[in-house]
């Protein structure tokens, strides 16, 4: 069976592509209310990795992964490098950059 999909190839963004960002950072926040924060991060960093078109789901990815890398994988680096990452002009008022101004790191 075939799946078609609905895309806009003048911004090279396929919808089914937004939808499996969106599916991942549910995903991972569910892993996150189950305290298996070790399921979380990977879920997150699919997002990072592969689907990172929609900014929005993006920068959710990006906050939890800054929070997962410090306190899951005792990365301080890479939470800082990530922090910095969400805190780029690309992100520019969403939801999450905002998040992580407010936090002191």
């Amino acid at each position: 069976a075939y799946e078609i999909y609905q895309c806009d190839w003048s911004s090279d963004v396929c919808s089914s592509d937004l939808s499996r960002a969106k599916a991942l950072n549910l995903l991972g926040e569910y892993y996150l209310k189950k305290n298996l924060p070790e399921q979380a991060f990977w879920q997150f960093l699919k997002v990072d990795t592969l689907y990172s078109q929609d900014t929005e789901e993006h920068s959710k990815a990006l906050f939890n992964l800054m929070l997962l890398f410090d306190k899951t994988r005792n990365d301080p680096i890479r939470s800082r490098q990530t922090r910095e990452k969400l805190l780029e002009p690309a992100y520019k008022n969403t939801e999450y950059q905002k998040k992580a101004e407010a936090l002191k790191q």
